[in-house]
């Protein structure tokens, strides 16, 4: 698990790693996240990924409909500029680990139109809008 940063390099990791967690849970259908390539070096240019306007930190993730299947990833705190999330219309399914609520700047959160049980902690999340 990557240890949380203060660079855009280190948002690339988690992203890197969330890249490879994505695509070991969904072999044989993959959404844009699949496009991401990862001899990039400028993540802002990721399909599905929004940075600051300096272009220093990533701020958003939209996935949403990107035919991602399984658990949730476990590492989104990682992102410690992250104030977008929007993983919509997938089919992830179990508990929400409780790494989200560490998310501490998330504005925006969609989960919905997913087959998500048991307790949602929003304990740590007191930006959402």
């Amino acid at each position: 698990i990557a240890v949380a940063g203060g660079s855009l390099d280190s948002d690339r990791e988690v992203l890197i790693e969330l890249k490879v967690y994505l695509e070991s849970h969904n072999p044989t259908n993959g959404g844009m996240y699949t496009a991401w390539k990862t001899e990039e070096q400028d993540v802002c240019q990721w399909p599905g990924i929004t940075c600051t306007p300096q272009r220093s930190r990533v701020i958003g993730i939209h996935l949403s409909e990107s035919l991602i299947a399984g658990g949730l990833f476990g590492n989104f705190s990682a992102l410690t500029q992250l104030t977008y999330l929007d993983l919509s219309r997938n089919t992830i399914e179990g508990s929400i680990p409780y790494d989200l609520s560490r998310c501490q700047k998330l504005k925006h959160l969609n989960l919905s139109h997913n087959i998500i049980e048991g307790e949602l902690n929003l304990t740590g999340l007191s930006n959402l809008e």
